[in-house]
């Protein structure tokens, strides 16, 4: 049974999770550099920066031709030179946190497969990074990113419900438990231009999730 698991599991993120991974770090990239153009010279620039970075090493990490813009280029270069690196825990740049970097390293059956590799590396690469709600920018950043799965769900689920039917639910705070909280301290899931002008809605989002285990 074991085997079976593991040999479907693999067919499976090497046939169809691996692409939709890719188109999914991909769309939500060019939707986080508009966020980041909308938000600029606000109290917002700096989450929406993270993002860029954020989704541009994971694209990255499956495709190495992934155009990144010039002002997110030295930060995503580091996390790579990092992730390639993988000698244990390091400072992020993008979270100014520490990162395991060895959890990156490709082993089981993704080992020696280039495909299932480089699936592996932008996997736990998202799954390493923890938006702390002890940080106002990574408070901010996971917010901005809720706002771009709201579009983006359909692409995120499918990823998402067939690996935790595999290897269980997520234990951290995401998608799920964050857009009825930006629903309830905003009204509704907001206009990312409006974020600026709506600090006082941004503060009860953030009394919301401080009540989330």
């Amino acid at each position: 049974y074991h085997l079976y698991f593991s040999l479907l599991l693999n067919r499976t993120e090497k046939n169809y999770l691996a692409d939709d991974l890719l188109a999914l770090s991909r769309g939500m990239l060019n939707t986080a550099q508009a966020q980041y153009e909308a938000l600029r010279g606000t109290d917002w620039e700096a989450a929406a920066l993270r993002n860029v970075v954020f989704f541009a090493v994971g694209a990255r990490l499956q495709d190495p031709a992934t155009t990144v813009p010039d002002y997110a280029a030295a930060m995503v270069d580091t996390e790579l030179a990092q992730i390639s690196a993988a000698q244990g825990a390091g400072q992020s740049p993008m979270t100014e946190g520490y990162l395991d970097y060895s959890q990156v390293i490709p082993r089981g059956y993704y080992e020696g497969d280039p495909v299932l590799e480089a699936y592996f590396r932008a996997m736990m690469w998202y799954g390493q990074v923890n938006f702390a709600q002890t940080n106002d920018t990574l408070n901010r950043a996971a917010l901005l990113i809720t706002l771009a799965l709201d579009n983006a769900r359909g692409s995120w689920e499918n990823i998402y419900t067939v690996t935790s039917f595999f290897v269980g639910a997520s234990d951290d705070l995401g998608y799920y438990e964050y857009a009825p909280a930006i629903e309830a301290a905003y009204g509704g899931i907001p206009e990312v231009s409006a974020l600026a002008e709506g600090e006082a809605a941004y503060q009860e989002f953030l009394d919301i999730i401080e009540t989330m285990d």
